[in-house]
């Protein structure tokens, strides 16, 4: 794999050696052609990690050991922890606004949590793993659907046998893994389903 440095480093590097502007060896470094590469930051070593849901899925491991988060691949937004970015004109608050730009509160949402269950419904707020959902029902056990990404596409096709819990105008979730964006044949196919209750 090829490696690249700062050609401003380079040069600082020849004129700390007595390499000035006017001779070859600094002329022939300074012309030469940039190449055009970004920092690969995992995102196990991204400041954003604890609030960006992009790079986290559930694989499962045993049947009773619950679920391992993992990395799936990088996205344009990792920095790595502990170290002062100079960000472009304009995006000096991107790290405030991640989050934002994830979580759209019209979308109806399924999360899915460490401890807590699944829940479906729009989300409020999030901070790290805590979510606020309004207008949520706790999908205690469904059927129709092969995993909860299926559902989140295509709702479920047994929705008898599903028991999903009345609506609770608000609730606070502290140990989210995973949040999922309904479509709109999803969502329809979630509230649909009859109130289990006794």
């Amino acid at each position: 794999m090829a490696e690249y440095i700062q050609k401003e480093a380079a040069l600082s590097t020849l004129t700390s050696e007595g390499v000035t502007k006017n001779m070859r060896a600094h002329r022939r470094v300074a012309n030469l052609p940039a190449a055009d590469v970004v920092e690969v930051v995992s995102c196990a070593d991204c400041r954003f990690q604890d609030t960006c849901n992009r790079t986290i899925e559930l694989i499962p491991r045993e049947a009773q050991a619950g679920y391992l988060r993992a990395i799936v691949h990088h996205c344009e937004y990792g920095e790595r922890r502990g170290r002062e970015t100079r960000r472009p004109a304009g995006t000096e608050n991107k790290e405030e606004t991640i989050v934002e730009n994830i979580i759209n509160k019209e979308t109806y949402y399924i999360v899915r949590c460490d401890r807590a269950g699944v829940f479906a419904g729009n989300i409020k707020s999030r901070e790290g793993r805590e979510v606020v959902l309004t207008n949520v029902r706790r999908l205690w056990y469904w059927d129709g659907a092969a995993s909860l990404s299926q559902m989140a596409v295509n709702g479920v096709t047994k929705p008898q046998n599903c028991k999903f819990t009345v609506t609770v105008p608000e609730i606070i979730v502290l140990d989210a893994i995973e949040i999922l964006a309904c479509s709109d044949k999803a969502e329809a196919s979630i509230r649909g389903v009859k109130e289990w209750k006794m």
